[in-house]
């Protein structure tokens, strides 16, 4: 017979042992996760239960690791908000990890300290709002008209809206041009179309003539430790006419040392008549297109998963340019001007991109141009919408291709990923 001390030694190992156990059980009710090994940051934005108010992931090998968690809402397939959540997280490389990682949510008392925002949306101006990380510029969004004094009031070309620029690098330099004047319609991040046909006739959104991009309603607008999210509603109009929604998601992740990734969403709805869409001949650009400010104009280099295009030739296009080109991926680098060094921008399409890969158009002077749907075009009706999605790789410095194959690998493994 066991004396009273043993009988209360045991009892109390038991209690500390379940104690223990419902600590562990606790830490992975809920939501768990496995990471592929890739020696990239994964930032991932996963659709899943939100488990509770508040909580970071964990990493099931170093406990002591903890990444912050985000909260978004999912997207329909129209483009709108839904009540569904996304979990946005950023998973640092680990050097270390030769396999799969799991990670499980762990929540956060109320007393305890948690991840602070690292982002903030500022209102620039009645056209504008910009987002600074810190006191780093990321990027700003003009949902109002931007005007060039410098075009006549008369040309179509003298304002637009609806697009990103700045698109700031990571070493404080501006990436992309506006009004360039080589092309003066160029303008930042955006996605227009040079062909778009409404009851037999025809329009052009790449330089604004007869049809234009209108800011309508914000869908959604957030920051936190992982991501900055804005959602907005634009129309295409012909007069006061709608003919096109488009419902735009941008999602910033927080920037590591070298990297940082920025998602776009593009959703188009035809509204109440079929809409055709047609990228130039022999070149295919028409979707989205991101004008860099190469300078000088052959100081660019570009490069694609095959090869290295460089300006060869004496005119302002390269001998070595690509058109009407299928790829997964295309990267400019630049000395960008105020920058300290050469720096690159890089275009990832999602791996469920229509007609994956799309076909593009490359110029070494400044501007890659996804072409979608191309050069044969399609027609979209009422209540069909179509999405485009893509990454935007903001790179400290240049990068070579072993760098940019991974990159890419990471972003197509991020895809499969799910919660469970």
């Amino acid at each position: 017979m066991r004396s009273f001390p043993t009988l209360l030694f045991l009892l109390m190992c038991t209690a500390m042992g379940l104690a223990a156990c419902g600590r562990w059980a606790s830490a992975q009710t809920g939501l768990e996760i496995t990471v592929p090994a890739v020696h990239q940051d994964l930032c991932l934005a996963i659709q899943a239960e939100k488990p509770g108010p508040a909580g970071v992931l964990i990493d099931q090998e170093t406990p002591d690791r903890k990444f912050p968690v985000q909260w978004a809402p999912a997207i329909a397939a129209d483009g709108t908000p839904t009540d569904d959540q996304v979990l946005l997280t950023r998973i640092p490389a680990s050097k270390e990890v030769d396999g799969p990682r799991q990670l499980h949510w762990q929540p956060i008392a109320d007393d305890q300290p948690a991840f602070q925002p690292a982002f903030q949306w500022i209102d620039k101006s009645d056209a504008s709002i910009k987002l600074v990380e810190g006191d780093d510029r990321v990027l700003a969004y003009n949902h109002g008209d931007i005007i060039s004094d410098a075009l006549p009031e008369d040309d179509y070309r003298r304002s637009r809206s609806c697009y990103i620029h700045p698109l700031w690098g990571l070493n404080g330099e501006v990436l992309t041009d506006d009004f360039p004047a080589d092309h003066v319609h160029h303008h930042g991040v955006f996605w227009t179309w040079p062909h778009v046909e409404i009851d037999g006739r025809h329009y052009d959104l790449w330089v604004s003539r007869g049809i234009r991009q209108r800011f309508i309603k914000w869908l959604h607008r957030s920051e936190g430790p992982v991501a900055a999210v804005i959602g907005v509603e634009n129309g295409w109009f012909v007069d006061d006419r709608q003919v096109m929604t488009e419902r735009i998601w941008i999602r910033a992740f927080q920037a590591s040392e070298t990297e940082r990734a920025i998602d776009l969403q593009l959703v188009f709805s035809p509204t109440d008549r079929p809409v055709k869409l047609v990228g130039s001949p022999g070149k295919s650009y028409g979707g989205l297109t991101v004008r860099f400010d190469a300078w000088p104009r052959r100081d660019a280099i570009v490069r694609v998963p095959d090869r290295t295009l460089r300006h060869v030739g004496s005119g302002q296009a390269s001998s070595e340019d690509l058109s009407n080109t299928r790829l997964p991926w295309a990267s400019l680098s630049s000395h960008f001007p105020d920058a300290p060094h050469r720096s690159a921008g890089t275009i990832l399409i999602h791996p469920d991109h229509p007609d994956y890969p799309p076909t593009w158009l490359t110029r070494c002077y400044g501007p890659l141009c996804v072409g979608w749907p191309g050069v044969e075009g399609r027609e979209f009706q009422p209540g069909e919408s179509f999405t485009l999605r893509y990454r935007l790789l903001v790179h400290k410095t240049e990068v070579e291709h072993p760098h940019l194959e991974q990159a890419y690998a990471a972003y197509c493994d991020s895809q499969e990923i799910q919660a469970r």
